[in-house]
């Protein structure tokens, strides 16, 4: 089974009729990356910026209520997978340790 971090965040959706909340999310596949090294948190990094914009949109030049709600979007979902991924970094080092003495 494929370890997933999900981001799910309330999104603004301005129309005609008004603001109106949205519930999304989009799952962050991390089970494939070894999260000790630099090289895999950057590649979980990618994933998670791909993961904001599908979810999130990037901002309209020519709407400002919009750019709004994408931008706080945008921060509220930034710091939900942060702490989502200090949780899943920190896991994956104490297993690391784990197997490392294992084996002494």
């Amino acid at each position: 089974m494929k370890a997933i971090v999900r981001m799910t965040i309330v999104v603004l959706a301005i129309s005609a009729a008004g603001a109106q909340a949205r519930q999304a999310s989009s799952p962050v596949a991390y089970k494939d990356l070894d999260l000790s090294s630099g090289h895999g948190r950057a590649i979980l990094k990618g994933r998670i910026n791909q993961a904001i914009d599908q979810v999130c949109g990037r901002p309209i030049s020519y709407d400002p209520p919009v750019n709004n709600a994408i931008a706080r979007c945008r921060r509220e979902t930034e710091r939900q997978a942060r702490d989502d991924v200090n949780k899943v970094v920190a896991r994956s080092s104490q297993q690391f340790d784990e197997r490392l003495a294992g084996k002494r």
